[in-house]
């Protein structure tokens, strides 16, 4: 996607902490629960549509206004789910950054995307992780 930058682990561990950037995981309020990236927030992303409204579980929800308000307080916004590279991959966060920049409008050097994810973050660096069930292999 057209300004949208690839993040990897050694990237995120860099700006984990830092007031400019928020760190929104894409995935079911289960998954965020069991492991996530410290100090993220859980904004579950599901496809547009009939197909995507039926695959929503529960809890908030990653919407454009959501998005939009990180923006406007001057953060650029970090999209992740598990990773993206397994042969069980997670494609929610990618599929996230496609929306938000083509379908919503959103400026695509404000969005990043964290393609090694949660599962990449528990092998690489667990210390960035929490959770009662962050080990390798997460998934």
């Amino acid at each position: 996607v057209q300004g949208v930058d690839y993040l990897d682990v050694e990237q995120v561990a860099g700006l984990i902490e830092s007031s400019d950037h928020v760190f929104i995981d894409v995935r079911p309020a289960g998954f965020f629960k069991a492991c996530r990236l410290k100090g993220s927030t859980n904004l579950e992303y599901t496809f547009a549509g009939e197909g995507g409204e039926a695959m929503y579980k529960s809890g908030p929800r990653l919407t454009r206004e959501a998005l939009e308000a990180y923006l406007q307080d001057g953060k650029t916004a970090v999209l992740f789910c598990n990773d993206a590279f397994s042969k069980t991959g997670c494609h929610r966060a990618a599929n996230a950054a496609i929306t938000a920049v083509c379908t919503w409008g959103l400026p695509g050097e404000r969005i990043k995307w964290f393609g090694d994810g949660v599962s990449g973050s528990v092998a690489q660096m667990p210390e960035l992780t929490s959770g009662s069930l962050c080990r390798k292999p997460w998934h």
